[in-house]
Parts: structure tokens; C-alpha cells; sequence
């Protein structure tokens, strides 16, 4: 997917996503000028970063 894909995935901003994946807490593929990400690294991504309430 893309960023703007990823970013209305998780409700963010492109901005947020291209963060995320500068700090390498979101793996992807730059094809470009911009990235593709795996489905399944961001459901991870969303595992990963679930809190406990």
C-alpha cells in the first residue's frame, strides 16, 4: 500500500506514515519518489504499539 493508503489505514497523516518509516518502526520499499508498505507490517505495527487499558 501506499503511504496515503497506510496513512488512511491507521487515520494519520502521509506525513506521520514517511515519520514512521524514517525511524524505521515501519518497514517499506521506496519505489520512487515515494514507499510501499506491506499490509501485515502495519497490522504489526498496530500489535506492537497496542497499550493495555
Amino acid at each position: 500500500m501506499t503511504t496515503k493508503t497506510a496513512a488512511q489505514y491507521l487515520a494519520v497523516a502521509p506525513t506521520t506514515i514517511r515519520l514512521l518509516i524514517g525511524r524505521g518502526e515501519i518497514p517499506a520499499v521506496r519505489i520512487g519518489r515515494d514507499y510501499r508498505i506491506d499490509e501485515a507490517d502495519i497490522k504489526k505495527f498496530i500489535i506492537k504499539n497496542k497499550t493495555q487499558v
